[in-house]
């Protein structure tokens, strides 16, 4: 089945939540904080994306902005993948979106 990623240069921030899901180096990266909303400094997301190891199932940090969204959530996925594994990571990314709380 194919499956259609749109990728915009700005966020719509109409939830409560903003995720933001992938590798840490992907969400280290200058095009990426900029997508955050001001609150989150980049030393504050650099701390939420550095905090653990991502392990085999991602691991999650998350910060309260007092504005919208007003939860920022930092998902990050392992770098390194197996032959059991696939570089997309399916496993981790459900684990991490679980352990948000989000629906949907």
């Amino acid at each position: 089945m194919p499956a259609t990623f749109t990728l915009r240069p700005t966020l719509e921030t109409n939830g409560s939540t903003l995720l933001i899901i992938g590798k840490r180096d992907q969400l280290l990266a200058p095009a990426t904080q900029k997508l955050l909303p001001k609150e989150v400094t980049p030393p504050i997301w650099s701390d939420m994306v550095k905090r653990n190891d991502p392990g085999d199932s991602g691991t999650v940090a998350e910060t309260y902005t007092g504005s919208n969204p007003k939860r920022v959530v930092a998902g990050v996925v392992p770098a390194k993948h197996s032959r059991h594994n696939a570089a997309s990571h399916p496993v981790a990314i459900a684990h991490i979106v679980q352990r948000t709380g989000l629906k949907g």
